[in-house]
């Protein structure tokens, strides 16, 4: 398989210790010699950032994708599911406090599709008014699919002041 290298890391938010608080990076996608970065069709699309007023409810269904453990190894195609998102009062108490407001859960609270390992730094994309949006970045879980351990994603929405300064940073 040959991957061309499309970017670089321009940055990481280091604020935190080795919890996965601001569990971020953001990479600056350059052309290639052939003029393309990302090349975009059917399967491949951007994600709009976040409103900064928009509001995610309880079971708001979105969108996972990666390329990690489905249990027996990792896929040779992309993978796919539909999870809710969870209020973070509940995904509190379900992870004894450990989440943060830099953090959303979702998931089945029965177990179900999951993101598992190998799927950090994944999409949890949500239709916002007819627009897919990055809500969350897949960061850690409990297991996979378990019940009462949804998985917890970077809350991007929390972070979008932050991923604008960089972007105009490094524009």
């Amino acid at each position: 398989m040959n991957r061309n290298l499309l970017g670089a890391l321009v940055e990481i938010d280091d604020v935190a210790d080795n919890s996965y608080d601001y569990d971020i990076a953001l990479i600056k996608i350059e052309p290639n010699n052939r003029g393309n970065g990302i090349v975009f069709n059917d399967y491949v699309q951007p994600a709009c950032l976040p409103d900064k007023n928009a509001t995610y409810f309880e079971g708001e269904r979105c969108h996972i994708s990666g390329w990690g453990n489905t249990g027996k190894a990792y896929p040779s195609i992309l993978k796919a599911a539909i999870v809710p998102l969870i209020k973070a009062k509940l995904c509190k108490a379900l992870y004894k406090n450990s989440i943060t407001p830099r953090m959303i859960c979702a998931g089945y609270i029965e177990g179900g599709p999951d993101s598992c390992q190998g799927d950090d730094g994944g999409p949890l994309v949500c239709n916002k008014d007819g627009a897919y949006t990055l809500t969350g970045v897949t960061s850690w879980g409990n297991g996979c699919g378990q019940p009462r351990n949804p998985g917890v994603y970077t809350n991007v929405q929390e972070l979008q002041p932050w991923i604008e300064y960089i972007m105009k940073k490094h524009s």
